[in-house]
């Protein structure tokens, strides 16, 4: 890799070739972007992020869409509430149709314009292939370690993102996202929950390093009720439909040197 793997670059057809589904998609999603940007009183830059973009260049069902906006005069402050209900009341055809969720640089946190912050160094996203992003000009935008994990199906995560969690969180009101053994566990979920939706065939040491001693944390979780049902109910929320079956699927798919110890380990959240 390039020493400036997480430096933004545009996604151009002759590094990925899109098909005419995936064009209109995200022509019409950059529109509906422009459109917020022109009519609300509070945003500077919209863009959509993440799990939309990924699904649709690798042409998977999308499910929700995340964007991510900052604010005219580049003040940080959460204006998500007034946001949401100005892009209702604009009846975006694209946006309408799914849940939408918002995402802004949180207090205290370095200011990076949205597509800065999302597909750069300082991202809060964890998995590399989602630090993907496209603008109101219809431009696509990722890093090269996310275009190769795209080019290739390829899975790996981003240690220094969970110092980023850790630091500026999220959800700091949710007492399991800043717990060890919930974040731990909630992270792996996620990524066997993304091999499975998205089939990923290749695997990062990063990603390996957490799965292959994730049984030592599901120890310490399968001793407290509590933290037991957190997981459960996060499997339940994040990852409807999933069975233990297709976990062991996905684990195995890994090929981690002690799948069947994983496999065993995820039994009792089942």
């Amino acid at each position: 890799m390039a020493k400036n793997d997480l430096s933004p670059i545009k996604i151009t057809s002759e590094k990925y070739q899109l098909n005419h589904k995936q064009i209109k998609i995200f022509t019409t999603l950059a529109n509906e972007l422009r459109n917020i940007e022109e009519k609300s009183k509070h945003v500077d830059q919209i863009i959509a992020r993440g799990g939309f973009i990924i699904d649709t260049l690798l042409s998977v069902e999308p499910s929700d869409i995340d964007l991510f906006y900052s604010l005219k005069g580049n003040i940080i402050d959460c204006k998500c509430n007034e946001i949401k209900k100005e892009v209702e009341s604009l009846h975006l055809p694209l946006l309408s149709q799914r849940k939408v969720d918002l995402g802004h640089v949180l207090e205290n946190e370095i200011f990076f314009p949205p597509v800065e912050k999302v597909v750069g160094p300082f991202s809060h996203h964890i998995d590399i292939p989602s630090m993907v992003c496209l603008d109101s000009r219809t431009n696509l935008w990722t890093n090269n370690l996310a275009l190769t994990c795209l080019k290739e199906k390829a899975y790996e995560i981003r240690p220094f993102a969970l110092l980023m969690h850790h630091k500026f969180p999220y959800s700091p009101e949710n007492p399991y996202y800043l717990n060890f053994y919930t974040s731990y566990s909630r992270l792996m979920v996620r990524g066997l929950k993304m091999i499975h939706k998205k089939g990923y065939k290749k695997f990062g040491s990063n990603f390996l390093f957490f799965l292959e001693n994730w049984p030592s944390v599901l120890e310490v979780v399968k001793s407290s009720d509590e933290l037991t049902q957190a997981i459960q109910n996060y499997i339940i929320e994040k990852c409807p439909g999933m069975k233990f079956t297709d976990f062991k699927k996905a684990i195995i798919t890994t090929k981690s040197n002690n799948n069947h110890k994983i496999i065993n380990s995820i039994k009792f959240l089942f």
